[in-house]
């Protein structure tokens, strides 16, 4: 991934792809089911909301090795 890219992800002027969240949260070495939660929060939080209840996503924890 470009640095480029990663910048305009950070700034909110690109969105990662859900669907490439996952290899994301491998490469970065996070839980992938908490890095996708988080994703889809800041994707949509009332769609996130909408299936998850109030409850604000935690910071994804790290991959066990």
């Amino acid at each position: 991934m470009p640095p480029a890219y990663v910048g305009m992800v950070e700034r909110g002027h690109r969105y990662l792809e859900l669907s490439k969240v996952p290899r994301w949260a491998t490469a970065l070495e996070f839980d992938v089911r908490d890095f996708c939660r988080l994703a889809l929060f800041e994707r949509s939080a009332v769609f996130y909301f909408a299936l998850f209840g109030p409850e604000y996503p935690g910071w994804p924890r790290r991959q066990s090795h």
